[in-house]
């Protein structure tokens, strides 16, 4: 039984991880991320990379941006 309970938490771990990613960036719990919330991540990270993930061009990322961005290559995927 405990071995089936952690291979659930480790699918679990697992499926949520981009997700979690985005909530490392959102400083403020806003559920958006801005390009300096999101530079702090990742110091590399340029503006043009980001106005290229944000496809709906508001300014900030949503977590489906984010996640699409990742996905696609644009911005690269990042730990905590």
């Amino acid at each position: 039984m405990k071995q089936i309970i952690t291979h659930a938490t480790a699918i679990t771990f697992f499926a949520t991880l981009p997700a979690f990613a985005g909530h490392v960036a959102d400083t403020n719990g806003d559920e958006v991320i801005t390009f300096s919330e999101l530079q702090a991540v990742l110091p590399d990270l340029t503006e043009e990379v980001f106005i290229q993930a944000d496809t709906d061009n508001n300014g900030l990322l949503s977590e489906q941006e984010m996640l699409n961005a990742v996905d696609t290559g644009i911005i690269p995927p990042f730990e905590s």
